[in-house]
Formats: C-alpha cells, structure tokens, sequence
C-alpha cells in the first residue's frame, strides 16, 4: 500500500509540474489580436467597426471592445439628429507582441455643408492587461521624452514648411494622440487644429529606434 501510494504520489508531481510548465509557457506567449470589422448602422448609414475576438483572454477581449464601443457611442450621438451620411474605416497599424494600436476613420457629410468633415481615432492597447495608454504612459516616468519628441517635431516642421493656423506648442501635456507603426510613433492631430483643412491630418513620425531608450519595458520590447 505505502508502494502504491508513493508511485501516486510520483505521478501526480510530475503531472502537476507539467502542467504548471505548460502553463507558464502559455502565460509569457506574446498574444496577437485579430481584428474583424463589425457591422454597425449609424444614422441611417451602413458601416464597419473593429472588434476583437479569439484573444485568450476573455475578460480583457472584452475590456478592449468596449473602449470601441464607447467610441462608437460617441461617435453616433455626435452626429444624432444631424441628417448626415457617415462613412467609417479602420486600420490596424501595429499587432505583435502584446501591443495593438489601430486608428479608426470617422468620415461625416452634413447636409450642404461646404466640404466633408474627417475625424481621426486611435487606440493603443497592451493585449495582456487590457491596458489603454495614453501617450505619458508609453515613456519611463523618469524620462525626458518631451525634449526629445519636440525637437524631432520641430526639426520635421522645418523641413517640411509647414504653415499654422495657431501657433504650435509641441506635444500636449495630457490628451496628445498617437498611434503606432512597425517603423514609428505617430504623433498627430486634426482637421483646423493646427493646419487648413486642406492639409488633411497634422501627422509627424517619430522614429521608434531614436526614442526606444525612452519607452516603457512592455512598450519597448514589443518594438523593433
């Protein structure tokens, strides 16, 4: 009996301990999103909208829906009672290594208005935590990363001759918005916030190799 019960015992260790191996490698796998359009009706205009589904996660899955449709609530009552025609298109711009930053274009036609109106949305989220960052919140909080972003801002508006329409002041202090690329953070801005509308979106790359040393741990990790 005290044989049987000491091989029981054997087995049940190394189940357990390869179970918890199992586990482990599960855990510190780096999750994808997959990103499916979802049909949605806004006013009276038929469109897509993202949504997330198969993360292995199902409690951050749907963390991260509902920043979607809390913008998309938004977004319709905004444009409620307006009679206009909507139009909405998404892009994924990075999806690896826990981090997923897509922009959401909202397109707007009034009634006899002179010319469309464009709206740009992004979100960049951490795929593990459920985590929505905002843009302080990609840097190390010991780090200069103002200085640095605003002068390879400056550097980029010179270059290009860019003309105002109200004087620029360099990234916000709360409230900036970005998203992210393979090759770039990508600070921006919209229609008539900086620029004639004729300009399109206020957009200036910044290179992710010339400010890696500035990110956070799970931001910088996920970056090339």
């Amino acid at each position: 009996m005290k044989i049987v019960k000491y091989v029981l015992c054997i087995v049940f260790l190394v189940a357990l301990a390869g179970g918890g191996y199992r586990l482990y490698k599960l855990s510190t796998q780096p999750v994808y999103a997959n990103v499916l359009p979802r049909d949605v009706t806004i006013l009276t205009s038929q469109t897509v909208w993202p949504h997330i589904e198969d993360l292995p996660d199902s409690a951050v899955q749907n963390q991260l829906n509902q920043y979607f449709q809390q913008e998309l609530d938004r977004f319709t009552g905004s444009v409620e009672g307006s009679g206009a025609s909507v139009q909405v298109d998404y892009r994924v711009g990075f999806n690896k290594n826990n981090i997923l930053s897509l922009t959401v274009t909202e397109f707007v036609s009034p009634p006899r208005a002179a010319h469309p109106m464009t709206y740009l949305k992004a979100f960049t989220v951490n795929l593990k935590t459920g985590r929505l960052y905002q843009f302080s919140e990609l840097f190390s909080p010991d780090s200069d990363y103002r200085s640095r972003i605003n002068a390879i801002i400056h550097k980029q508006i010179n270059e290009k001759q860019i003309t105002f329409i109200t004087p620029y002041d360099g990234i916000k202090e709360s409230g900036q918005e970005f998203y992210l690329t393979p090759a770039a953070l990508v600070v921006y801005y919209q229609l008539y916030e900086y620029t004639p509308y004729v300009y399109g979106f206020l957009k200036f790359p910044i290179p992710l190799a010339d400010i890696a040393d500035l990110l956070m741990p799970e931001v910088r990790q996920a970056v090339p």
